[in-house]
């Protein structure tokens, strides 16, 4: 077992370090990532994320959803979930990749469920948002709206069969006179949510510095590619035309969406074998749904060609740029808000 694991720190201090020479030796390579990845954090997952997140979260500790049990018969019959684990089921769909994990981690840190509950619900609440997946890839990406409904349809077909077949979950809130005013819990949604969205975009920096190497040297090394495919979903989904492979990249996520899930769940004991398992096994159920809801309602469109490189364009503009850099830093400042001892910020970080 030592020998293992000097067998892996071995290997990441040679990655680790391979990666600081080339951002001496390519740094432009770097900069324009890391550029394009602030843009898309201040113009994409800041706004869509963080506004979502302090609504969710407030609406979650306002003990609403605790009033709401009576339906729990009815989501029951429908996802083997109780009423309150069921709307995290609900708003993992609804928010987006990390929404779900930090939901989990909320109720597990509430005690409302348990760490193998929640581990249970992260196979199934790990979801793509609806504007994601049919404007981002529907009408950007593929250039057909209806294509992206189809891989909605899919996306939450496989999720809710996956959470069906995985047995019973309930939970039962204890209905208690302790909730927060309004005020308060204002304030804690926000922060946490600002933490939360902070997290995950550090992430993406980091993911589009590593990426921009990798598109880079893939084209001295074409075995590179399969690469870019597994790491940021976001640039995976341009890399291909193939409907039924983005539908299998939309479910499976990638392993920078897998770091912000880890990071928002720390409180969840997450088996990492298991969770990849449900990421592919809910990859090739939404492609296999998405294949036969083309079968019975085909499209006449060019979405089905072999693996192709899909252009884009990052426009990174001095105004563009500085304003994601201001609201990132915003954000930032919040998330630091409901720290009691603020050495402790780059241990929380890491």
């Amino acid at each position: 077992m030592k020998i293992k694991k000097r067998i892996f720190s071995f290997l990441m201090c040679i990655l680790l370090l391979s990666f600081a020479v080339l951002m001496i030796i390519k740094p432009e390579i770097c900069k324009k990532s890391v550029a394009s990845a602030i843009l898309l954090c201040g113009q994409v997952i800041i706004p869509s994320l963080f506004p979502f997140g302090v609504c969710v979260l407030f609406l979650m500790k306002s003990g609403i959803c605790e009033n709401l049990e009576f339906l729990s018969p009815i989501t029951l019959k429908i996802s083997g979930l109780s009423a309150y684990p069921f709307f995290i089921f609900l708003f993992s769909m609804l928010g987006g990749y990390p929404i779900g994990a930090k939901l989990l981690n909320e109720a597990v840190e509430s005690e409302i469920l348990t760490q193998k509950q929640a581990e249970k619900m992260l196979c199934f609440c790990v979801n793509a948002g609806p504007a994601f997946i049919v404007s981002a890839v529907g009408n950007a990406v593929l250039k057909n709206t209806n294509i992206g409904y189809i891989l909605l349809i899919s996306h939450i077909l496989s999720s809710l069969s996956i959470c069906r077949f995985s047995g019973k979950i309930t939970a039962w809130p204890q209905k208690t006179n302790t909730y927060l005013s309004a005020s308060d819990n204002f304030v804690s949604s926000a922060s946490s949510s600002a933490n939360a969205v902070t997290g995950i975009c550090f992430y993406v920096i980091l993911f589009s510095a590593v990426t921009g190497y990798i598109d880079y040297f893939s084209k001295e090394f074409p075995i590179l590619k399969s690469f870019l495919y597994i790491t940021e979903i976001t640039g995976a989904v341009t890399k291909t035309r193939n409907v039924y492979i983005i539908s299998f990249l939309l479910a499976f996520s990638g392993i920078c969406i897998w770091c912000q899930i880890f990071s928002v769940a720390k409180a969840i004991k997450i088996n990492v074998f298991k969770f990849a398992f449900f990421r592919i096994f809910h990859g090739f159920l939404s492609s296999l749904i998405t294949f036969l809801i083309l079968k019975i309602y085909p499209l006449e469109t060019e979405t089905f060609s072999n693996i192709s490189s899909f252009p884009t364009k990052v426009f990174v503009s001095g105004k563009a740029l500085g304003i994601s850099l201001f609201i990132l830093g915003i954000v930032f400042i919040i998330s630091l808000s409901n720290r009691q001892n603020s050495q402790k910020m780059l241990e929380e970080l890491l």
